[in-house]
C-alpha cells in the first residue's frame, strides 16, 4: 500500500470522489462501503475520506433488531459517550445532525448516562451547522431539550434547524433562550399544538436578524398558530420591523408555509 503515498493530490481526490455514491433525487450520499474501505488504505486516504464519511451524524435510537441503516440504540450510546469524553475526533467533520429518540425501553441507568453525556457530546461537534430534530415529548425527557438547546447555543458554527418537528404536546419548559443569530429555521407541528411554545419561537426569531430561510409546515387548515407567532413577534422590543434583516436586504427571506391536510385533523 505504500505506493498510494506518492499519488498526486488530484488523483487521490478523484479516487475518493469515485467511491461516493449519491442519490439521484436528493443528492445525499447513500453508499459508504467504498469510502470505508478506502479509509483503511492509508492515513492520507483516511484524512480525505473522513470528511465525507462523517459529514452527517444520525443519532436515531432504534432497537438492534429493527431494519434500519442508522445505528442501533447501543451504538448511539457509544457514539455519544465517545463524543462526550473526546475519545474520537472523526466527528470533527460533522456538519449535519439528525436526532430522534424514539420508543426506547430506557433503564434508569441508561437514561441518566444519556442525559449526562448529551450536552458534552453536542458541544464536541465543533463544526455542526444544522440539526434535524424529531422532538417527541412523550419519549424525550425535559432534560434532553434543555441540554440539547443549551449545547447548540455554545456552538459558533450552528446555523439553525433544517427541521424542528414538534409533536402535539411540547414540554412547558421548552426554551430557546440560549439560541440567537440563526440563519435557518424550518419547523413543523401537528394540529393540536398548544400555545405555550409560540412565544418562545417568536422570541427566537426576533433574535435572528440574519435569517434567510424560514419555513412552517402546519398540519391544519387553520393557521392560527402562525398568526399567534407573528403577533408575539410584534409585541417584542426588538420586533422585526425595527431590524434590518440580512435576508430581506439580499432580496428577501425564503419563507414558506405548508399545510399538510393529509395529516390527522
Amino acid at each position: 500500500m505504500t505506493g498510494f503515498h506518492g499519488l498526486p493530490e488530484e488523483i487521490s481526490l478523484k479516487i475518493v470522489e469515485f467511491t461516493i455514491t449519491l442519490d439521484p433525487l436528493t443528492g445525499d450520499r447513500i453508499e459508504f462501503n467504498g469510502l470505508r474501505s478506502l479509509r483503511l488504505v492509508s492515513k492520507r486516504f483516511h484524512n480525505l475520506a473522513s470528511p465525507h464519511l462523517f459529514s452527517t451524524l444520525r443519532l436515531e435510537f432504534k432497537h438492534a433488531g429493527d431494519r434500519c441503516t442508522s445505528p442501533d440504540f447501543m451504538r448511539c450510546q457509544e457514539i455519544i459517550k465517545a463524543l462526550a469524553t473526546r475519545s474520537t475526533i472523526v466527528f470533527h467533520h460533522t456538519k449535519k445532525l439528525y436526532l430522534c429518540i424514539g420508543n426506547l425501553p430506557f433503564m434508569d441507568t441508561q437514561r441518566l448516562l444519556f442525559l449526562d453525556n448529551i450536552f458534552d457530546a453536542i458541544c464536541a461537534l465543533e463544526n455542526l451547522r444544522t440539526v434535524d430534530w424529531l422532538f417527541n415529548s412523550f419519549y424525550d425527557p425535559d432534560e434532553l431539550s434543555i441540554n440539547v438547546i443549551r449545547a447548540l447555543g455554545k456552538l459558533s458554527s450552528f446555523q439553525g434547524f433544517k427541521n424542528l418537528r414538534f409533536d402535539n404536546h411540547p414540554h412547558p419548559r421548552l426554551s430557546f433562550k440560549p439560541l440567537s443569530n440563526l440563519t435557518i429555521f424550518r419547523t413543523s407541528w401537528g394540529p393540536k399544538m398548544p400555545e405555550h411554545p409560540l412565544p418562545e419561537v417568536a422570541a427566537l426569531l426576533s433574535r435572528c436578524p440574519e435569517l434567510i430561510e424560514l419555513s412552517f409546515d402546519v398540519a391544519s387548515r387553520h393557521n392560527h398558530n402562525l398568526h399567534e407567532i407573528f403577533s408575539e413577534i410584534g409585541k417584542l422590543e426588538n420586533a422585526w420591523d425595527e431590524i434590518v434583516l440580512k435576508g430581506r436586504k439580499e432580496g428577501g427571506i425564503r419563507f414558506t408555509v405548508v399545510h399538510d391536510y393529509s395529516k390527522p385533523q
